[in-house]
């Protein structure tokens, strides 16, 4: 990827082409691309993303960089993604630190958006979000503090956008938040960080309305027991696309 624009993309260690994580790096999340049919048979790249709750705005999921338990150390961005990635999913997504390719990432301020291209047998089914997000919040409930899932329940929508509309739409130029219509005619409004991260990206070449340049696709399983979470958290039957 040497044609892409420094003043978007990450700095590389030039010895072994690795990510140099500078220690004001204060978040991280990742941006899914799906090959996405929408209910009109219209089927184009699009992004994945979700709505928060709070601000009911659309985002990729991420957050902040944490620190790793007994350390003076922070943990590193491709885990600050992944985790992101899981427990704003509602554990829909459960993707590998290791999946994430430092050359498939932009910088907007101190955050770190890492975009990654996927696809699933069957296709990726919203409707396994929903119910995974009921489980999460039934299971809350019945658990109270002991299996507080609290971080699984940050968001209540997913959508797509095709990366074509988002090119049409002006994308390059709009200002904070960005209105527009999602792939299958809902309006929506996507946060200023994930516009800028896939503003971002397309300026440096990294996507295009194709999806991610080099055209690698990243196929993932699917099925219910994917492990536990982090913190020991059993995953209560929820249902995952993993790799």
């Amino acid at each position: 990827m040497q044609n892409h624009n420094k003043k978007y993309v990450l700095k590389y260690n030039d010895q072994n082409g690795g990510l140099v994580q500078n220690n004001s790096d204060t978040g991280a999340g990742a941006i899914l691309i799906e090959n996405y049919k929408n209910k009109n048979g219209r089927r184009d790249a699009a992004v994945i993303l979700f709505r928060n709750k709070h601000t009911t705005n659309y985002d990729d999921p991420g957050g902040i960089r944490e620190n790793i338990r007994n350390t003076n150390r922070r943990e590193d961005l491709k885990n600050t993604a992944s985790r992101e990635l899981m427990e704003e999913s509602g554990n829909f997504f459960r993707i590998s630190q290791n999946t994430f390719d430092n050359n498939c990432a932009v910088r907007h301020g101190q955050y770190v958006g890492f975009f990654l291209q996927v696809s699933s047998k069957k296709g990726i089914s919203s409707k396994h979000y929903y119910d995974n997000i009921n489980r999460n919040n039934i299971n809350n409930n019945a658990y109270n503090n002991i299996h507080n899932m609290h971080s699984w329940r940050e968001t209540d929508g997913i959508t797509r956008v095709y990366i074509t509309d988002l090119i049409n739409g002006n994308i390059n130029n709009i200002r904070g938040n960005m209105k527009i219509n999602d792939a299958n005619g809902n309006q929506i409004t996507i946060s200023g960080r994930t516009k800028a991260l896939i503003r971002n990206a397309l300026q440096s070449n990294l996507i295009n309305y194709n999806g991610i340049a080099n055209g690698q696709t990243i196929s993932l399983h699917y099925g219910i027991p994917c492990g536990k979470h982090p913190l020991g958290i059993n995953n209560l039957n929820t249902v995952c696309y993993w790799i």
